[in-house]
């Protein structure tokens, strides 16, 4: 009978710490959750992450107050040996590369700061204008198109002046063309090409009317040559 006795104190005993376990594993569980909701940091069931919002809407997801400056960090990726990030990020949704503090030319919401080299494997399309792989358009008209071949198109489309056997590499449509020199030199636009077989070299091509006449140099100091049809001829 003493034997039963002592093994149900020892019971009482283990049922006591049971539930001592367990009130306090419910205060702290209490106590973390009005500390998360408080400073706006929680994590519930599903996994979802957020800081500075008790409701976070993604599965991470960053809320700062609407007085956080535009470059304010809100995600920074560096390393214990530089303060400058390698990737910083702002409330406003500006990205910066290299740099804790962008260019004060790139505070828009949604811009990107590259304070070093900037490699493009595919196309890059500015002004929503569409791009091919390696071609590089400004405008939607276009405006401007550096081609990967080596054209420049300035106000026409990508496939202007490629009929015949000579493919333009500079085209200039839209508009009147100015060259000055900007100050007090003597030389404001030079035509330089290495001399034909004939020895016509440096062709300016004016047309007009459906009428094409050249301007060249007749050989090697014998003047110059104006003539009807185009430089290719």
């Amino acid at each position: 009978m003493n034997s039963n006795e002592k093994t149900l104190i020892i019971g009482s005993k283990e049922v006591i710490l049971v539930l001592g376990a367990f009130m306090l594993a419910a205060f702290l569980f209490i106590s973390f959750s009005v500390w998360a909701t408080t400073i706006g940091t929680n994590v519930d069931s599903t996994g979802t992450l957020g800081a500075a919002t008790s409701t976070p809407w993604g599965t991470l997801t960053v809320d700062q107050t609407a007085t956080q400056g535009r470059i304010d960090p809100t995600f920074v990726v560096g390393d214990n040996a530089s303060t400058t990030p390698f990737i910083f990020v702002s409330p406003k949704g500006i990205v910066a590369f290299g740099t804790k503090t962008p260019s004060a030319l790139f505070l828009a919401q949604g811009d990107v700061v590259a304070h070093s080299d900037v490699y493009v494997a595919g196309g890059l399309g500015v002004a929503n204008a569409t791009t091919a792989n390696g071609d590089l358009i400004v405008g939607t008209n276009p405006i401007m198109t550096f081609m990967k071949n080596g054209r420049l198109i300035v106000g026409a489309s990508t496939t202007a002046h490629t009929g015949g056997a000579t493919v333009n590499k500079f085209v200039f449509d839209g508009g009147d063309a100015t060259f000055s020199s900007g100050g007090t030199g003597t030389t404001t636009f030079s035509i330089l090409t290495e001399a034909a077989p004939d020895g016509a070299n440096s062709c300016i091509e004016m047309s007009s009317d459906g009428l094409t006449y050249t301007l060249m140099i007749n050989g090697a100091g014998s003047g110059v040559l104006v003539s009807q049809g185009t430089c290719d001829n």
